[in-house]
């Protein structure tokens, strides 16, 4: 990865990097879709969110974008490991319509465990 990109560890960082490429650096963890209400159906693990060193919770990918949809191969090398994730940070999820008011990295371009 490129050694010029900043590094996301906090959300202060993801604040002063907002809209740029970083390197965020996290605890990678699989979950359902969130949804409005109570659910009776248990949803798929298939989306994701990396935690960072003071606990904020990002997503990957706004959640309105079909790219949020992780693939089993990706959870399946990544859920529970610590992880690089590159792409664009946003403070708050970009997004069309209805979302969450959470923070989330976009456009991801590659995600590596991180020794």
């Amino acid at each position: 990865m490129n050694s010029s990109i900043p590094f996301v560890r906090t959300q202060e960082d993801l604040s002063r990097f907002h809209g740029q490429q970083v390197v965020a650096i996290g605890r990678y963890t699989a979950l359902a879709r969130p949804t409005k209400g109570v659910g009776r159906k248990a949803l798929p693990k298939d989306r994701a969110v990396i935690q960072l060193d003071d606990g904020t919770r990002v997503y990957l990918e706004p959640l309105d974008s079909p790219n949020s949809q992780r693939s089993s191969k990706e959870i399946q090398l990544f859920d529970r490991k610590p992880v690089r994730v590159r792409g664009i940070a946003y403070k708050l999820m970009p997004s069309k319509g209805q979302s969450l008011i959470a923070p989330c990295i976009g456009k991801v371009i590659d995600i590596r465990e991180n020794e």
